[in-house]
C-alpha cells in the first residue's frame, strides 16, 4: 500500500520520518515497572491498585485515601497526585515513605519530575542524579536523565503578558501536522506540533544552523523489526529563545535526533510548550491561541474567543510531557488513550479516499474490542468508532500496531490501551488547562 500517495515530495519525507521518531517521543517514559499485581499488593489496596491500573484515577485515590496509611498506601497516593498535577503533594507523600520502603525506586521518575514541573530544576537534576533515574524503556535509558540535567543548568524562563494569536502556516501539512511561524535563537523557523514530545525536536544539522550545541548525549536502541535493533545518539541542548506569537521561552530544552535531519527548514514542539500556558488549538480556525495560566482577567478574554458550546472532561501527565485520558473503542469504553498528535499515518477508507489515521492500537486488541471477524485479522488498519472522554466519532481510521515497534505498555502501572491522535482531534477547538488538569472541546 503507498501510504503517503498524493503528497508533495518534501512532505512525504517529513511524514514518513515523523511516523517512526513522532511516535518514539511518546516512548519515553513507557515501561510496566510501576505496577503491583493485586495479588501481591497489601490486601486493604488492592481494589486501589486494580483503579489504578484501569486508570480510574480518582476512584484509585479515594479508595487508597481511606485506607490506614501505609509505605505502599502512600506510594499510590503519590502516583495519583503526581498524574493529576498535585506536585508539592506527591513530594510530601515521599517525604513521608520509609527509606527502608523496598518499592522506593519506583517512585525515583515521578519524584524528579514533580520537581521539574514545578520549576525546581536543579533540584530535580540532583535528585535525578542521586538516584540514578532513567527512563522507564531500556532502550533509552539516558536519555531522561541528560534532559533533566541539561535543563537544572539552563532553567527555563517563560514571558507572555497578553492573549496571543499564532495562525497555521500555509504549507500542505496543516491538514495533518499542523505548521506554525516562530524563531528560534532569533532565526525564523516553521515549527510542527506533535504532543507526543515535549519541548523541541530537531536534527543535528538544524540544530546546528540555529546555533544549537548538543550538550550530552546518549545512545539509544530500538527493534525496527525481524531481529534488526537500530542504533544512534540522542543529543540534549538548549535553544537559548523560541518565539511563538508573543510567547517567548528561554532556554528550551531541544532534543537532538540524527532521523529528524531533512532538506528543509522545520523542527517540532511538543506538549511541554502547552503546558507553560492556557492553550488552544483551534483547528477550525487554524489558529493556535495562547494565554497566561494565572491570569483570571485574560483566561475570560482567551476563552470568549470561542464557541461557548464545550465539553470538558480530565487528563492525566506522566513523566515529562505524556498526557493520557479515557476513551473507548467499538464495544469497550473503558481505556486509556495517550493523547499523542503525531501519528501521521494515511490509509485508504471504503470510498478509496485517502485519510489520516486517528488512532493506533495492537491488532490483538483492536479484534477483542470491536468484534472484528477473525477472517479480518490479516488487514492492516479498520473504519469504526473512536471517543475520547464524552466525544464520540463514526467512521475513523483505526491503524494497527507495526511489527517490530512496540508502543504500547504502561504508564507508571496505569494500562495504555492506544493512542489517539491528530485524525480524531483535528475537528475541534481544544483547549488544555494544565491548571485544572481538563480538557475543554468546543
Amino acid at each position: 500500500m503507498k501510504v503517503f500517495a498524493g503528497l508533495a515530495g518534501k512532505e512525504s519525507k517529513l511524514i514518513h520520518r515523523m511516523i517512526i521518531i513522532g511516535l518514539l517521543g511518546v516512548m519515553i517514559g513507557i515501561g510496566g515497572n510501576g505496577w503491583t499485581l493485586e495479588r501481591d499488593a497489601d490486601p486493604g489496596l488492592k481494589a486501589a491498585w486494580s483503579a489504578w491500573r484501569n486508570g480510574e484515577i480518582a476512584e484509585a485515590e479515594r479508595l487508597a485515601g481511606a485506607q490506614p496509611r501505609t509505605d505502599e498506601g502512600r506510594h499510590l497516593l503519590l502516583l495519583c497526585a503526581f498524574v493529576q498535577g498535585k506536585y508539592e503533594a506527591a513530594l510530601s507523600y515521599d517525604q513521608e515513605i520509609s527509606p527502608s520502603y523496598p518499592r522506593s525506586d519506583e517512585l525515583n521518575e515521578p519524584v524528579a519530575m514533580a520537581y521539574f514541573h514545578l520549576g525546581r530544576y536543579a533540584e530535580a537534576g540532583r535528585f535525578a542524579q542521586e538516584h540514578k533515574i532513567t527512563g522507564s524503556p531500556e532502550n533509552i535509558d539516558d536519555a531522561l536523565l541528560d534532559f533533566i540535567l541539561v535543563t537544572a543548568d539552563h532553567p527555563l524562563k517563560v514571558s507572555l503578558d497578553r492573549v496571543t494569536i499564532i495562525p497555521f502556516a500555509r504549507e500542505i501539512s496543516a491538514n495533518y501536522f499542523p505548521p506554525f511561524p516562530a524563531e528560534i535563537n532569533d532565526q525564523k523557523i516553521t515549527v510542527h506540533l506533535d504532543t507526543g514530545g515535549s519541548f523541541l525536536y530537531m536534527g543535528p544539522k538544524q540544530a546546528k544552523k540555529l546555533g544549537i550545541e548538543a550538550l550530552r548525549c546518549s545512545p539509544v536502541f530500538f527493534n525496527t523489526g525481524k531481529g534488526y535493533r537500530s542504533n544512534y545518539e540522542m543529543c540534549s541542548g538548549i535553544a537559548r529563545t523560541f518565539h511563538l506569537g508573543d510567547a517567548l521561552l528561554e532556554n528550551v530544552p531541544v532534543t537532538i535526533i540524527p532521523t529528524l535531519d531533512l532538506p528543509i527548514n522545520y523542527a517540532i514542539f511538543g506538549a511541554s510548550v502547552f503546558e507553560q500556558f492556557l492553550t488552544t488549538m483551534d483547528y477550525p480556525a487554524k489558529r493556535l491561541i495562547l494565554s497566561p495560566r494565572n491570569n483570571p482577567e485574560l483566561r475570560r478574554k482567551h476563552l470568549e474567543m470561542l464557541p461557548q458550546d464545550t465539553v470538558e472532561f480530565p487528563f492525566y501527565l506522566w513523566g515529562v510531557h505524556l498526557m493520557f485520558a479515557k476513551g473507548g473503542v467499538g464495544r469497550d469504553q473503558n481505556l486509556n488513550f495517550v493523547v499523542d498528535t503525531g501519528l501521521v499515518d494515511f490509509r485508504w477508507d471504503k470510498k478509496l479516499r485517502l485519510r489520516q489515521a486517528a488512532f493506533i492500537a495492537p491488532k490483538e486488541k483492536y479484534i477483542k474490542w470491536s468484534g472484528a471477524p477473525v477472517s479480518n485479522r490479516e488487514k492492516q488498519h479498520f473504519e469504526g468508532s473512536l471517543s475520547l472522554g464524552p466525544l464520540e466519532q463514526d467512521d475513523c481510521i483505526i491503524t494497527l500496531e507495526r511489527p517490530g515497534l512496540t508502543l504500547m505498555g504502561d504508564l507508571g502501572g496505569v494500562r495504555i490501551d492506544g493512542f489517539i491522535s491528530h485524525g480524531f482531534i483535528k475537528n475541534y477547538s481544544w483547549t488544555l488547562d494544565f491548571n485544572e488538569r481538563k480538557y475543554f472541546f468546543h
